[in-house]
């Protein structure tokens, strides 16, 4: 592996011999800093808690669950709990959530 940011044996070491101050963060920072194939954008239709994110598999597609009440695509489905898991068929024709409440839909 190259030298530079993203190689991670510098935050080994000081790991290993207890210098751990943010160890974490700056390594992720700096990896994100150096990715060129990462998009970044920022979604402003939530007003809210977002609790689970999925991608369908193109890439295309992008589906949320969130806790406050917005207008984006309501689900035919109503949980009575929060949902924490979000998944989206290959042919992106349904997609599925699971929430605390043991319900599917």
């Amino acid at each position: 592996m190259a030298a530079g940011f993203a190689n991670p044996l510098p935050y080994v070491y000081k790991r290993e011999y207890g210098d751990i101050r943010n160890i974490k963060s700056n390594f992720f920072n700096k990896r994100l800093a150096v990715a060129k194939n990462l998009y970044r954008r920022d979604l402003v239709c939530h007003f809210g808690c977002v609790n689970a994110i999925e991608f369908s598999s193109n890439g295309e597609l992008l589906v949320s669950a969130i806790l406050d009440k917005g207008k984006p695509e309501p689900m035919k489905g109503l949980h009575q709990s929060n949902v924490f898991c979000l998944g989206i068929t290959n042919d992106n024709q349904k997609i599925y959530s699971g929430g605390n409440d043991d319900i599917v839909s």
